[in-house]
């Protein structure tokens, strides 16, 4: 767990030269262990990150164990995201053990925090891409960082296109999974990091922790710069820590309603009680919460299911008010055989028009002892008239009508073509063709 005393002396002051090599230029932080200062050294004049173990902590052998062992542990590992250790030593004259790291330009994201709380969604997931995948080659590596945290986390924003870059620092109480109980597991009841962040089963502080326990702090890390809050409250660290055991996560959309459904979901998944219930590894995580954000399958049968009930209603409004297909050819139809046939005519009025070769007759003269010539003409037109795409069968002159059915002269379906006419003896009663 992190104390910070303002009040300490410093072990250093500006102008003071460490190992004969390293001239301290300035504080940076401080820690329960020690001070960090920003130094350069004296031959390459390359400014480095001078992490100083307290004095009064230099005969501690626990403490010095974990001291030397953070410069091994990140000596060992190389990633873009993790801090690279340049060299470590003990200064001859004052007995001062010392650690020189890579100097990163930037805030810590606690610094951040303070600023502006909460941070933006796109900065808050660049910040877990990059933590993760320090901590998968942490991981990779058989090591459990334990106190992954806004304090040691370092990020730079690129002024010139607002890149965030983040860098885990501090592994002073990281620890090896895979080693025997009695060197590696923590006494029973000492409580190692920070408690805000702790998973339950590190706040239990019983030892039995692995990678997923760094999962859980990076998603209490991600939770609080989203939402300003940490998953659990607790007035005092007794009370912190028993909400942490006995109570699951506060639902993140409790917190804040503006983050998408797929971060919320894969956080508070890496938030469960049970580490079985948490993702496989902490890349699966972050992988999850850099996803584009999706519509919940129930909500895009929903709007499916909206979209075809509106279409299907604008097209029975159309049916309503639009007279349908078959309707408005007969009512096309009948127009036309107004205008080419005419009303029907008187029992003594003939007509035969003939249209070189289609030819319109009265089938009522028949009957009144028609020529072979004028037979033969209503045989052509009866043709005619199936060919053009008539509804109806032409019915022979004199044959009688099918009961309630319509006159096959009354229905039309396709519109014969006109040309100019030659009239008969009925002529008079032959109106204009019309045409639509």
């Amino acid at each position: 767990m992190t104390i910070v005393d303002e009040q300490e002396a410093e072990a250093l002051a500006t102008g003071d030269i460490v190992a004969g090599r390293y001239r301290v230029l300035r504080v940076l932080g401080r820690g329960a262990t020690g001070t960090v200062y920003e130094a350069e050294h004296q031959w390459t004049q390359r400014r480095v990150a001078l992490k100083v173990l307290r004095a009064e902590l230099s005969k501690n052998e626990r403490v010095v164990d974990r001291f030397l062992r953070e410069a091994q542990v990140c000596a060992g590992l190389s990633h873009p995201a993790l801090v690279a250790v340049l060299d470590m030593g003990q200064d001859e004259h004052d007995g001062l053990l010392y650690l020189a790291q890579e100097l990163v330009e930037g805030k810590t994201l606690r610094a951040l925090l303070d600023e502006r709380s909460p941070r933006a969604e796109a900065e808050v997931v660049a910040v877990v891409d990059d933590i993760a995948g320090a901590l998968a080659v942490v991981h990779a590596a058989g090591l459990v960082h334990r106190d992954v945290k806004p304090e040691n986390i370092i990020v730079s924003i690129d002024a010139s296109n607002g890149e965030v870059r983040a860098k885990l620092i501090d592994f002073g109480i990281a620890r090896e999974v895979d080693r025997d109980s009695t060197q590696t597991r923590t006494q029973l009841g000492a409580l190692l990091g920070t408690p805000r962040y702790m998973s339950p089963e590190q706040a239990r502080a019983t030892g039995e922790i692995d990678a997923r326990s760094d999962q859980y702090s990076l998603a209490v890390v991600a939770y609080e710069c989203l939402t300003g809050r940490t998953p659990h409250d607790g007035a005092s660290t007794p009370l912190l820590l028993a909400a942490i055991l006995t109570e699951p996560a506060r639902p993140i959309d409790r917190r804040s309603s503006g983050i998408s459904a797929g971060r919320s979901a894969a956080i508070m998944r890496a938030l469960s009680s049970s580490p079985e219930a948490r993702f496989a590894t902490v890349r699966a995580f972050a992988d999850a919460v850099r996803a584009p954000p999706r519509v919940p399958s129930g909500r895009v049968a929903a709007l499916a299911f909206g979209a075809t009930a509106l279409v299907a209603l604008l097209i029975g409004l159309r049916m309503h008010a639009t007279p349908s297909a078959g309707a408005q050819r007969g009512a096309d139809a009948a127009v036309l055989d107004a205008a080419i046939v005419g009303p029907a005519p008187d029992a003594d009025d003939v007509a035969t028009d003939v249209f070189n070769g289609d030819v319109a007759i009265d089938d009522d003269t028949p009957e009144r002892g028609a020529s072979p010539d004028r037979a033969q003409d209503a045989d052509r037109a009866r043709a005619m008239r199936r060919m053009n795409g008539r509804s109806s069968p032409v019915v022979e002159a004199g044959a009688p009508q099918p009961t309630g059915t319509t006159a096959p002269e009354d229905v039309v379906t396709a519109r014969p073509a006109l040309r100019p006419a030659t009239f008969g003896d009925a002529g008079s009663w032959l109106r204009p063709a019309f045409v639509r």
